[in-house]
């Protein structure tokens, strides 16, 4: 008779751990969907006002014709970042938040509390947000997400790697004085908890995320450019933006957090 490997009753292990970490997360959710969305809603607010009054009052000041077409991409992209950097910030009082839920008792967190994660944590998440994504930031900055569709392919697949590599730095710098500390305690939580973080963040990112890559490549290199479809497209880019925002940061702050938790204080 046969009997499971190891490696085998690991993963079985792994599955179950990610299945206890999602329904525990959600469960936490709808608890504290009040506090955890009204915080969603003022960050994605701002960050679209931003962008609003960055494409209404700042873009009509620039002769776009004097540029190249990579050069208008970088500048586009250089000055819409102020508005992501909001969402840094915002985040950040997420993780504040969950930090709370988790580690409270009782479970829950209260509104108030943001504004102070807020201004505690802004700083460190905005740099350790940078770090997360600096694949996305390379090919963006340069152009080439638009221009060169093999290379943004590719470097879709590296910020993957990467953001499953560092998404325990997260939760670690809610704890850390800094965020080399944090770099150092998120390959610790890794190296010991490989497989339930990879296969976690692998469904975290075709839930959240991957659905907005598919919907950016059909906008930039699938549909004709002046296609009747690519304001249908635009809206429902908008929409699981919102939808990562104000659901998908609390999630991966749960799960991203429980699995810290076991590691470092089990």
């Amino acid at each position: 008779m046969e009997h499971p490997t190891p490696t085998a009753h690991k993963s079985r292990n792994s599955l179950a751990q990610i299945r206890a970490d999602y329904h525990l997360s959600l469960l936490l959710f709808k608890e504290n969907i009040v506090p955890l969305l009204t915080v969603g809603i003022i960050g994605s607010g701002l960050f679209y006002v931003v962008d609003f009054l960055i494409e209404s009052f700042i873009f009509p000041l620039i002769s776009w014709d004097q540029f190249s077409q990579i050069n208008q991409i970088i500048i586009y992209n250089l000055l819409k970042f102020p508005a992501q950097g909001i969402l840094f910030g915002f985040f950040g009082a997420i993780m504040g938040m969950v930090r709370d839920i988790l580690g409270s008792g009782d479970g829950f967190t209260q509104i108030q509390n943001f504004v102070g994660y807020i201004a505690l944590y802004w700083g460190k998440f905005f740099i350790l947000s940078i770090l997360v994504n600096i694949f996305n930031y390379l090919v963006r900055y340069t152009g080439q997400e638009v221009l060169n569709f093999p290379l943004a392919i590719i470097a879709r697949i590296c910020s993957l790697i990467w953001f499953i590599l560092l998404v325990e730095a997260s939760p670690a710098l809610v704890y850390s004085k800094n965020i080399i500390s944090a770099i150092k305690d998120n390959f610790q939580v890794f190296r010991h908890q490989t497989l339930r973080v990879i296969w976690s963040f692998l469904l975290f990112y075709v839930i959240f995320i991957l659905p907005m890559v598919i919907l950016f490549f059909l906008e930039y290199h699938i549909l004709p450019a002046e296609s009747a479809g690519h304001e249908f497209i635009r809206a429902l880019e908008i929409l699981f933006q919102l939808f990562y925002i104000l659901i998908g940061y609390p999630i991966n702050g749960f799960i991203a957090t429980r699995i810290y938790y076991d590691e470092k204080f089990a």
